[in-house]
């Protein structure tokens, strides 16, 4: 998905705020999912080996936490972006 954003993006078929906007959406939507497999923590793995099972688990939780941390960075970036660039597209007042 975001690599045909990105085709439209390069090619300009899309315009660049309409790309960041859908970019938003991709990012949101990855971190819903992120989320929902944070809310079903901790049994991602099941082994008939309890000590594997739980060091799978354990990476497992540690490394979702790092991408939902990561992605909920870059989303707060694109949404801070998004609206200081509406405010600087805003005209401006006239005294």
């Amino acid at each position: 998905m975001i690599l045909v954003l990105q085709f439209f993006t390069l090619f300009r078929l899309l315009p660049r705020r309409r790309a960041r906007i859908a970019d938003l959406v991709l990012k949101c939507w990855s971190l819903q999912i992120g989320v929902s497999l944070l809310l079903k923590a901790p049994n991602y793995v099941t082994s008939k080996y309890q000590e594997v099972a739980d060091w799978a688990n354990l990476t497992f939780l540690i490394r979702l936490i790092v991408a939902v941390a990561i992605n909920l960075f870059g989303t707060g970036l694109l949404v801070f972006s998004l609206l200081r660039e509406r405010h600087q597209m805003l005209p401006a007042r006239q005294y």
